[in-house]
């Protein structure tokens, strides 16, 4: 499924209520008990909590605005008394987001309410979270064009346009973006334009042929699924020849073999970690002895794609 740039930036999608009256009333809660006494508004709170449990949006809205009421008043009391008032800009702001609830709880009535739900790396950019994108050459142009800003320098980020804002996203210090490609040489893969390219640290990772990393790699996806007595798993039997037999198929793919399209097949780390998650599958769940399982991984994953010939070539290296 590919990513476009409204689930990474946002878009409009239908309103639904619940999902407002959730965020508006986790602020009021944070703010109201910051600023009176829980106990002797008990009852308050309690018909707050019953009108959003019922779905009464009408007086959970009422709810909010007589809240924003009380709070700001009893700011400006304390601040004429010369008391600190740190909550009155709180409640100014929560004034308004009572009043955009009520308008959205108008507006849901009519039908025709839609709100701006910011996808999940504007959030990323807030809150200072990291976000890998993979498979970023095979994102649409639209969403690597939105993307040119954020990767500026340190302090880059994104306006977000479609929900009408004139100002870029505050970018939070701790916010990092990642990205991951194969290499355009892969079958259905494009280049990413050096205008993306540019604007990231690039680290080329070779694919792997050092066999003691195989060996690391097929033992995590054999894990739980063969037993060993006493010897690591990736110095076992099984784990050895997987990566033997990989090897020789990789060698076999480059001197003989020819799929069904009259092109030398292309065999990877990840024809090999599907060979082993087909294996591990038939000896967890059908009880295949190891040796075999991983036999018929094999088959699945590095014949399918050969012509006739080049099936029993390979088929010699499987017996």
């Amino acid at each position: 499924l590919q990513t476009d740039s409204t689930d990474l930036l946002g878009g409009y999608k239908p309103l639904e209520m619940r999902h407002v009256a959730r965020g508006v009333y986790d602020k009021f809660v944070d703010l109201f008990v910051s600023s009176f006494s829980r106990s002797q508004n008990a009852q308050f709170l309690k018909f707050v909590l019953g009108a959003y449990e019922k779905s009464e949006w009408k007086k959970l809205a009422q709810c909010f605005l007589k809240a924003a009421t009380m709070g700001e008043s009893k700011m400006r009391e304390l601040s004429k008394k010369g008391k600190d008032s740190i909550n009155i800009d709180a409640w100014a702001d929560f004034r308004l987001t009572a009043e955009r609830f009520e308008r959205q709880r108008v507006a849901s009535e009519s039908g025709l309410a839609f709100l701006f739900t910011e996808g999940a790396l504007v959030d990323a950019i807030r809150t200072g979270k990291w976000v890998l994108l993979d498979e970023i050459n095979l994102a649409s142009s639209e969403t690597l064009e939105r993307l040119c800003g954020l990767l500026d320098d340190s302090q880059g980020s994104i306006t977000l346009t479609e929900k009408g804002d004139a100002e870029a996203v505050c970018r939070h210090p701790d916010f990092r973006l990642f990205a991951a490609m194969n290499p355009a040489t892969d079958a259905g893969k494009k280049d990413l334009p050096g205008s993306i390219r540019s604007r990231f640290t690039e680290i080329y990772v070779d694919e792997l042929v050092d066999p003691v990393q195989l060996r690391s790699v097929s033992a995590r996806y054999l894990d739980g699924a063969i037993t060993t007595s006493g010897v690591p798993l990736e110095h076992s039997e099984s784990v050895m020849s997987s990566v033997d037999l990989y090897l020789r198929c990789r060698l076999l793919s480059e001197q003989m073999l020819v799929d069904g399209g009259g092109q030398k097949p292309r065999y990877t780390t990840r024809t090999l970690c599907r060979a082993l998650i087909a294996g591990r599958n038939l000896i967890v769940q059908q009880r295949f002895a190891p040796q075999r399982a991983i036999l018929e991984g094999f088959e699945l994953a590095f014949e399918g794609s050969l012509d006739l010939p080049s099936r029993t070539i390979i088929r010699k290296e499987f017996n």
